[in-house]
């Protein structure tokens, strides 16, 4: 447990911050062993804002004087837990499941100016899982480890903005609601020949809904279901040793990027402008030399 309180030396500057964390390993049976991980965040900082240097030589200790009347601060609060339980039938295999949730809450009022200012309360929870099952293997001078699995994670989105009266919400201005939901299946297989060879190849699996609702100041409504079809994502890679300190890699990867939730929507008109995806191609050549690294830290250093 952490519990922390400083006052900042401005005006409008505080850090204060409360955190709890629990870890726990359990061996259930012979081959079977249980983890988890719980921690639970609060905070609560203020903004002071930037001053000029007319204000800083005036008084270095005073805030921008519209963020003290609006209470400019970040109000957090998050909780995750995770746990995850791992079957080992052999030294060469094991399985392992994993689960977690975590939710969130963030307040937010904001302003530098009449002109600037507003009130966000956005939040959001989730919850996921993933399964993976791996198995090792030596063949002659080939070591050999092959992974495959599947992962989905669900979260819900909110975000309300409003004006800033005062360090309260006012007036509403827009609103957005967003459910998500991904699913990704995995495989990798690993090479290695004498400590000379290193190949990798691996293949994915992804697919991802959005459900977007956004609300204008009116509250007049607009929805946006973004459903992208399953999408391929390979790459391979390899890596040769020269000699004992340097290793040659080179690899080939196809990504993907899905927009975001500000992409999808233009605020201006509440309606989502795009819902094209953007994928890429990579290819990455490199030398690796551990001499090389260290002599480059000491030239930093020197």
């Amino acid at each position: 447990h952490v519990f922390q309180e400083n006052d900042g030396y401005r005006d409008q500057e505080f850090n204060r911050k409360q955190q709890a964390t629990l870890t726990a390993r359990v061996r259930l049976r012979e081959k079977w062993d249980l983890f988890n991980y719980t921690t639970y965040y609060s905070g609560h900082w203020a903004l002071p804002g930037a001053l000029n240097a007319a204000q800083a030589e005036e008084d270095p200790t005073q805030a921008v004087a519209f963020r003290e009347e609006k209470n400019s601060s970040v109000y957090r609060r998050r909780i995750f837990s995770g746990s995850s339980l791992t079957y080992r039938p052999n030294n060469r295999s094991a399985v392992q499941m994993t689960m977690y949730f975590t939710q969130t809450d963030k307040y937010n009022p904001y302003g530098t100016s009449p002109f600037f200012n507003g009130f966000k309360d956005e939040g959001a929870s989730g919850a996921g899982g993933r399964i993976t099952a791996s198995h090792n293997r030596t063949l002659g001078d080939w070591k050999l480890n092959a992974e495959a699995g599947g992962e989905l994670q669900s979260e819900s989105f909110f975000l309300d903005e409003s004006r800033n009266v005062g360090g309260l919400p006012g007036d509403h201005l827009f609103s957005y609601n967003a459910d998500y939901l991904s699913l990704l299946g995995f495989s990798a297989l690993d090479a290695t020949y004498k400590n000379r060879l290193r190949l990798h190849g691996g293949l994915s699996a992804a697919r991802t809904i959005h459900d977007i609702t956004a609300y204008a100041s009116d509250w007049q409504s607009s929805d946006t279901l973004a459903d992208w079809p399953v999408n391929w994502l390979p790459r391979v890679g390899a890596a040769v040793r020269i000699d004992s300190l340097i290793w040659w890699n080179a690899s080939v990867s196809y990504g993907l990027s899905n927009p975001t939730i500000f992409e999808q929507i233009d605020p201006s008109v509440m309606i989502g402008p795009s819902q094209a995806s953007a994928s890429l191609l990579w290819w990455t050549r490199r030398w690796w030399s551990l001499a090389a690294v260290v002599n480059s830290i000491m030239e930093q250093l020197s």
